[in-house]
């Protein structure tokens, strides 16, 4: 049975030589599971995808206004950081045979004024998807 390709989530994430403890104390606080691990480019790089909206446009715009209104200590491990990214995640599947997903340019021009780059990440077919397909 054909599987869907889908937009899953946005994280959000630094990659940093400096303190981020702010930061990932920030996001749990708004009880968000955040991912801190040491890394090989930076000393820390510390993730979490704290929205979940219908779309990566929707979402990285929500993110973005997250990002501007931060209390100060934390916006400024935020701006501190080397890497400051929203990556969008997508779970590939066989249908449709080209995916599109599309980013405003309002959330391009959001994403810049919070200084954060944008990456996609492409995610094989789920084995639980297509378990639960065929029960």
């Amino acid at each position: 049975m054909p599987q869907q390709s889908a937009y899953i989530s946005v994280e959000i994430g630094i990659k940093t030589d400096k303190d981020c403890d702010a930061f990932v104390e920030w996001f749990q606080a708004q009880d968000n599971y955040v991912h801190k691990l040491a890394w090989e480019t930076h000393r820390w790089y510390a993730y979490c995808d704290p929205l979940h909206y219908s779309s990566a446009d929707l979402t990285m715009q929500k993110l973005c206004k997250m990002v501007m209104e931060l209390p100060p200590h934390v916006k400024r491990e935020w701006d501190e950081a080397g890497v400051r990214e929203f990556l969008v995640g997508y779970e590939m599947g066989d249908e449709p045979r080209t995916y599109d997903d599309h980013l405003s340019q309002e959330t391009l021009c959001m994403a810049a004024q919070v200084g954060a780059g944008i990456g996609i990440v492409l995610y094989p077919p789920s084995m639980t998807r297509k378990d639960e397909k065929s029960a």
